[in-house]
């Protein structure tokens, strides 16, 4: 992702650095190509950000499930940084098909969910476009960006 250049030089004053353009300009422009990616993955999975929040209905994969107790195996969405549950828009007509014998509703391992409905509806915080942040965002983003220089 091109680094947003508001978000730097707002870090770069808060550490009474100048403003740049680019990060060539700047003896940290090495930091930041290193730490700005994992700061904003970092900061954006930490809070349930309105504007990074998704809902969506996954369909199951055409492969068997390989979970002893799930009957449905799904993949999370590429764009997915942290799941934040089932969404309530999960209709279920009887919840004891759903549950697991264990109580849980579902299992997550890697990039995949295990469930027992052939259709599951679920939040999450995506990776979205730097245009989308709030202003919040961007003074937190600008914070911790700082703190790592």
């Amino acid at each position: 992702m091109v680094m947003n250049t508001e978000i730097v030089n707002w870090a770069l004053i808060k550490i009474g650095e100048s403003p740049i353009s680019s990060n060539a300009q700047s003896p940290l422009g090495k930091i930041l190509d290193i730490v700005y990616e994992e700061v904003r993955l970092q900061l954006l999975s930490l809070y349930p950000w309105k504007f990074a929040t998704k809902r969506t209905i996954l369909a199951p994969l055409a492969e068997e499930s390989d979970h002893p107790r799930f009957k449905y195996k799904y993949e999370l969405p590429s764009d997915c940084i942290l799941f934040r549950g089932i969404s309530e828009y999960n209709k279920i007509a009887d919840l004891r098909d759903y549950k697991a014998s264990s109580g849980t509703f579902y299992e997550i391992a890697g990039k995949n969910i295990y469930a027992h409905t052939n259709k599951l509806y679920i939040k999450y915080i995506a990776d979205v476009d730097d245009k989308l942040y709030t202003q919040t965002f961007k003074e937190a983003f600008a914070n911790k960006l700082a703190s790592e220089l």
